[in-house]
């Protein structure tokens, strides 16, 4: 069953295809497509990418740096539709390349076809694929290659030397980075000797030029003659007047990958150009969904969040069997389920139902709804077991960032206080205040109070402090002892981060519980108009670090 490439798969080609990781430790080798943790991932794509630019362009290029931090959030966008497709694997992949990959390569490389990056590898890519075709025999292959380096320079310079090292290229075999750099060494020292008015602009481009070379016949060896094939096509197809649909719109989409969009509220959720894109794909994908759909669309069932009235009339109604469904036509009703589940207060079956759904997103396309649920998966866990291991959900935070669709969504904050501390947690930690966040934003029957050793600390103090006109210093000993030891034990208001302790969460409780999706009930309204309930939680964090 076809599933769309993941974002860490096409990273992890786009390395390989270019040798980027050569002669690196193999811990670093690995980092780039080993992404167990989202920390990892981070630090792989922080380590990575300059390594990539400097390939194509060089390490600090903006566009290109901005390219690849988009492109991500793209494909996320793209593929969060789940469907299923008639088509073998294989040839749905060749679908992908014919109106995807394929001329997204070639919209960027037509970007860069401009004289003014002719000191970048990738310019040169662009301007060499036209000329390319595929070769038989290795003596052709190495022959363009050779003649495509030496017509960068041998015009303007006689440099024997490099001139010699550039023929010793063989068409069965492809130099590695120590070569070329080795070779482009003598290049350098032969300009000096002439002292050349235009020597580092010759080097740069004589330099970019060897390596667009080598990377293209790189992907030859490889046996991606086809794809190199289809890029060109499209290539060519971009000069053309008038160019085809299909290439304008990828050279649109270009023109908006390539822009910073860090400072704006841009989304790709809901873009023309997408809408558009999918017009091409999803016809010759033969793509579709499954019929338990429009089922359940006639009880008005919603998909990715349904009403539990809806929801319930749809499961007593329905008459249907497992094996009348499809592998995906499965999987929503396990999803379905799920929040059947939930909403009657039976976290255990709910549970249940998310791994199901999990295995079946291992081999069915499911798109946004894998990180659905992985979601549910992370908070239900933490509705049964009350606890959560320090970096246990880490795998699971990391695929669901490379899963969700791109879209804005503004976090409520009442307090400077509040801000201060979201804005210093990692992404991890954010990503899994998120999650709670939507768990209780779409579920009316059932809350998961990721706080709730900050809520029954509340509680506590309320029961003490009511009715009683005694001081906090009188008041402590009771309040002590009326907390459970798990309590007493920690000083930490959230199971999976050591950056909130109970005295820093009683100064921001309404931005922490709006936060996570829960409403500023009566609880917090009480302990809030009673100053000794806060002085009891900070008189709890000054006993503390006296102890330890």
């Amino acid at each position: 069953m076809f599933k769309p490439p993941s974002m860490l798969e096409i990273f992890a080609a786009l390395h390989d295809s270019l040798d980027v990781a050569q002669k690196l430790p193999r811990n670093e080798k690995l980092a780039y497509k080993d992404h167990r943790t989202l920390p990892r991932h981070q630090l792989a794509y922080a380590t990575m990418t300059p390594r990539l630019l400097s390939f194509l362009a060089h390490e600090e290029h903006a566009g290109l740096k901005d390219y690849l931090g988009n492109v991500q959030r793209f494909f996320c966008t793209l593929n969060e539709a789940p469907y299923e497709t008639g088509l073998e694997p294989a040839r749905a992949l060749e679908v992908y390349w014919q109106f995807v990959f394929g001329p997204m390569l070639a919209a960027l490389l037509y970007h860069f076809r401009d004289e003014r990056n002719q000191h970048y590898a990738i310019h040169h890519i662009g301007t060499l694929l036209p000329s390319w075709g595929i070769q038989e025999a290795p003596a052709d292959r190495a022959r363009w290659a050779k003649e495509a380096i030496k017509a960068q320079y041998q015009y303007e310079v006689k440099v024997p030397q490099f001139t010699q090292a550039v023929n010793n290229i063989r068409g069965d075999s492809i130099q590695s980075r120590m070569v070329i750099n080795a070779n482009l060494a003598i290049l350098d020292q032969e300009l000096h000797a002439l002292s050349h008015p235009q020597r580092e602009q010759i080097h740069a481009s004589v330099s970019a030029c060897y390596n667009a070379v080598m990377i293209i016949r790189r992907l030859e060896e490889e046996g991606k003659s086809d794809y190199i094939l289809l890029v060109r096509d499209f290539l060519n197809a971009c000069s053309q007047n008038p160019a085809s649909d299909l290439m304008v719109l990828h050279n649109s989409i270009a023109a908006v990958l390539l822009q910073d969009h860090s400072m704006s509220l841009f989304q790709w959720e809901g873009h023309d150009l997408l809408l558009a894109l999918d017009e091409y794909i999803v016809p010759n994908l033969e793509a579709f969904y499954p019929g338990i759909l429009d089922i359940a669309a006639r009880f008005g069932v919603d998909t990715d969040w349904p009403e539990i009235k809806s929801l319930d009339n749809f499961l007593v109604e329905i008459d249907i069997f497992a094996s009348d469904l499809s592998l995906l036509g499965n999987g929503f009703m396990h999803y379905w389920l799920m929040h059947h589940h939930i909403e009657h207060g039976d976290v255990e079956r709910a549970f249940h139902f998310s791994q199901t759904f999990e295995q079946i997103a291992e081999q069915a396309h499911t798109g946004r709804f894998r990180a659905y649920n992985l979601l549910h998966k992370i908070v239900l866990h933490w509705a049964i077991e009350g606890k959560m291991q320090h970096n246990q959900f880490d795998n699971d935070i990391a695929q669901l960032i490379m899963t969700l669709p791109d879209e804005i969504f503004l976090l409520p904050f009442k307090s400077e206080k509040g801000l201060t501390f979201f804005s210093q947690l990692d992404d991890n930690e954010q990503m899994l205040l998120r999650l709670f966040r939507e768990f209780n934003l779409h579920h009316v029957n059932y809350q998961v109070d990721p706080f709730k050793k900050l809520t029954e600390i509340m509680q506590v103090a309320l029961t003490v402090c009511d009715g009683n006109c005694s001081t906090t210093t009188d008041l402590f000993p009771i309040f002590k002892n009326g907390l459970d030891k798990n309590i007493l034990r920690t000083q930490h208001a959230l199971p999976f981060s050591k950056r909130l302790t109970y005295s820093d969460a009683v100064e921001i409780l309404e931005d922490l519980y709006l936060l996570v999706g829960l409403n500023i009930n009566d609880t917090i309204i009480r302990f809030q108009c009673d100053p000794r309930c806060k002085e009891l939680v900070l008189a709890l964090g000054r006993g503390v670090i006296q102890r330890s």
